[in-house]
């Protein structure tokens, strides 16, 4: 049977079952799709064959001559062999064309892959004679990652391959280290981004930058935005803010196959700690007397407060914060009324009292 589809597309479903031989010649692609099982031997001449059923039983090889290429994600259960100009390209563009028998790949024939978030393969059960060149399309979603392109169970003979990738931003490292498996290991320039959190609060504010960037990164460099810089290949960082800003934040993302950087304009915003509210139930304390005094007074999430109190506003004695709360004195605040005791004035002919405020991250 001669197929000579002269440039156009032809899919069949049927089986051919018999004695005869097959041949593909002319462009276009003759697509295969029931489960044939004819005894001669299959010949692409010009154009592709595609098989997404399967060439079943004891049959003659499967040869894909200068100008013809094998493709298609079915079984063959033939000996394949790919000659110098000719052209092994595997799925539909993706999936896995399985080859029961042995493969041969001409150091002058062509392996076509797509691959991606969903690849194309070969499973060879038997051995393996790889060479030629590797021409790789994205299949959508391609970046740093391990594809295998062969798996076989039997011996392998392998020529380094030249690689054709679809970009420069993409570097690459055929792998035969592990036995029953060829690979490719794809990397990618990196491409920079990153998450702050939180992004605004009470001055001085700690905010956490996570590095969500891809691609093989090496070293990141970060412009706070507030003069403080970081060189760093840790991908989570911290900064103090101690203004209002706004700040500016830039990560710079860099690797072997270049760079890239990422400007979130005004992304850090600082607020100015409120003045704290008045105390009820204290304030200047001229004879504590009874051994303690209660003060409650308003708060804001955010902020810390302790009440301080001195025995002499000559500042002989410093001010010092009413615990507990332990260890200093200082609570967060709760955008609500807060009540302090302070239970240690027995004694004490006169103490003065004050409410202090800072932000949750101020040291």
């Amino acid at each position: 049977m001669v197929f000579n589809t002269a440039g156009y597309d032809l899919e069949i479903p049927q089986a051919f079952i018999g004695s005869g031989a097959l041949t593909k010649d002319g462009g276009g692609t003759l697509t295969l799709a029931g489960a044939s099982a004819y005894t001669g031997a299959t010949t692409v001449s010009n154009g592709t064959l595609q098989v997404n059923g399967a060439l079943n039983g004891d049959g003659g090889d499967v040869t894909v001559c200068a100008g013809g290429a094998l493709a298609g994600n079915g079984t063959l259960a033939r000996q394949v062999a790919v000659a110098a100009g000719g052209t092994l390209q595997p799925g539909s563009p993706v999936g896995t064309l399985t080859i029961n028998s042995n493969l041969t790949v001409d150091v002058a024939a062509t392996n076509a892959f797509a691959l991606g978030s969903n690849s194309a393969q070969v499973a060879v059960s038997g051995d393996l004679t790889l060479g030629g060149t590797l021409n790789v399309t994205d299949a959508g979603g391609l970046t740093t990652s391990t594809n295998i392109l062969f798996t076989y169970t039997g011996a392998l003979a392998f020529t380094p391959l030249t690689v054709n990738m679809p970009s420069p931003s993409f570097g690459y490292t055929v792998d035969t280290n592990e036995a029953g498996k060829v690979k490719l290991i794809v990397s990618s320039a990196p491409t920079a981004n990153f998450t702050a959190t939180p992004t605004s609060g009470f001055a001085p504010l700690k905010v956490v930058f996570t590095d969500l960037s891809s691609g093989n990164i090496t070293n990141r460099h970060w412009d706070f935005g507030d003069l403080n810089t970081l060189d760093t290949t840790n991908t989570s960082v911290t900064n103090l803010y101690a203004g209002n800003g706004p700040y500016t934040v830039a990560l710079t993302a860099m690797g072997a196959l270049g760079s890239n950087t990422l400007t979130q304009v005004n992304l850090i915003t600082g607020w100015t700690v409120p003045a704290p509210g008045a105390l009820t139930g204290g304030g200047l304390s001229l004879n504590p007397g009874a051994g303690q005094n209660t003060f409650t007074f308003t708060t804001t999430n955010g902020v810390q407060y302790r009440i301080a109190y001195t025995d002499d506003l000559l500042t002989t004695n410093p001010w010092t914060g009413v615990t507990p709360p332990l260890p200093d004195g200082w609570t967060n605040g709760n955008n609500g009324p807060i009540t302090i005791q302070d239970t240690n004035v027995v004694g004490v002919t006169q103490r003065f009292y004050r409410v202090e405020a800072k932000s949750v991250d101020a040291p």
